[in-house]
This record gives structure tokens, C-alpha cells and sequence, in this order.
């Protein structure tokens, strides 16, 4: 599956996401179990290192 954002596209790992925000400082995050991407709209990718727990980047999320 791929999740379409504008013209771009996440990778097949998107497939059961439960979430997804766009931040002000052109990224995207998208949720899926305990773990989060972050992904860059005008590079139209996953930044690297992602995924990443939730628990490490949204305290009080998790």
C-alpha cells in the first residue's frame, strides 16, 4: 500500500497507520503502533533513522 501526500508517496510500511499530523516546519508524522516516521514533504521521503518509538519523540503520547 502507499499513502499519497501531494505527489509523493510513503512506503509500503505505511500500511496500518493510525495517525498522521503536518507540522509547520514541513514535515509529516504518521503513527502506527508504537512507533512513528517522520517524513519530509519537500524531499518526499522518510527522513532516515524513522521509524522511531513514540515514547522518544512525543513524551506523554505514548
Amino acid at each position: 500500500m502507499e499513502l499519497r501526500i501531494g505527489a509523493g508517496r510513503l512506503p509500503a510500511r505505511s500500511s496500518g497507520l493510525s495517525g498522521g499530523v503536518v507540522w509547520n516546519n514541513g514535515k509529516a508524522y504518521f503513527f502506527r503502533g508504537s512507533e512513528y516516521m517522520r517524513y519530509d514533504i519537500a524531499a518526499d521521503r522518510v527522513d532516515d533513522g524513522y521509524p522511531k518509538p513514540i515514547a522518544s519523540g512525543w513524551p506523554g503520547i505514548a
